[in-house]
């Protein structure tokens, strides 16, 4: 299936919503954004304290290893630390555009603009 083909269903699948917007009920979208909102927010943490562990099972490995194995618990190191580096870094641009667009970050729940009647 093209991209095209993907792209044009989900339009498809969306015309309703888009044509029925004032009378649309619109709580199960954000619903499912507050849930997703959630889930990712609960993950963030839980990928950055798996990536300090496996940085630090990589230093054991690194430390107790000979040869080869010294190797690959460097280049596992290296990639946890790149890993985090980027992990920091998104986290940091997202608290600047938020500062610079004046963006509220309380967990208020979306609010889904509408069509005045």
């Amino acid at each position: 299936m093209s991209i095209r083909t993907k792209i044009g269903a989900g339009l498809v699948a969306l015309l309703p919503m888009v044509t029925l917007a004032a009378e649309t009920d619109t709580t199960y979208i954000t619903t499912a954004l507050d849930q997703f909102k959630t889930i990712i927010n609960t993950l963030i943490p839980i990928v950055i304290g798996l990536t300090i562990l496996a940085f630090f099972w990589f230093l054991f490995k690194y430390v107790r290893g000979g040869g080869e194995d010294k190797e690959g618990a460097k280049m596992g190191m290296i990639w946890c630390i790149v890993a985090i580096v980027i992990m920091f870094s998104i986290y940091g641009i997202v608290n600047v555009v938020q500062g610079v667009f004046d963006v509220d970050n309380s967990g208020a729940s979306l609010t889904i603009p509408e069509i005045p009647e």
